[in-house]
């Protein structure tokens, strides 16, 4: 039995060079952004469309489905894509250090279980993906990024900041427009 992992070394968590914690950085911007995007579209549609929703298409055909998504809720719909776009992208952007890690095959008989492997290789990007997520990773990445890092971490505050402030905005329009 293997002992438990004594220390964790967030640099084993990220390529060396400029490209990997900006794009690491980059990522959790724009998924921070995706639920604010999501909450001003809620909002958006509640102010064009209010208790009026005959004036929204149906949907009953793939065309009446796209229609209905470049309606007034388009932006919403984009922060709903944005957020799954970007889990796509931390993962992609995880592969390589799964990769470098294990090597091109996971364990002996590859030709007798592809699939096995492919689940394998699944399991280690989420892990890698997760582990990129921490604190102390995104630390060094901010670190190694300087000036870059500082203004890329209050852009995230803001966004954070942005989606409490557009939240309590739609449940005041909600209620408001309840009552009329």
């Amino acid at each position: 039995m293997t002992p438990p992992l004594v220390s964790f070394d967030p640099n084993s968590a990220l390529r060396p060079g400029r490209f990997d914690p900006l794009a690491l950085i980059a990522v959790g911007v724009l998924r921070g952004a995706a639920p604010a995007l999501f909450v001003i579209g809620l909002m958006y549609f509640v102010l064009t469309v209010g208790n009026h929703f005959e004036s929204l298409p149906a949907i009953a055909s793939p065309m009446q489905a796209f229609r209905a998504l470049v309606s007034p809720l388009a932006i919403a719909a984009f922060g709903v894509l944005l957020r799954f776009g970007m889990g796509i992208a931390a993962l992609l952007l995880a592969y390589p250090l799964s990769r470098q890690t294990t090597g091109s095959v996971i364990g002996p008989d590859i030709v007798k279980r592809p699939l096995r492997i492919w689940q394998d290789r699944l399991h280690l990007v989420r892990a890698y993906r997760s582990l990129r997520w921490t604190s102390p990773v995104r630390t060094l990445a901010l670190e190694r990024l300087g000036r870059t890092g500082y203004v890329l971490a209050w852009t995230g505050t803001i966004l954070t900041i942005t989606f409490w402030v557009a939240l309590a905005t739609l449940l005041v329009i909600l209620y408001l427009n309840v009552r009329h």
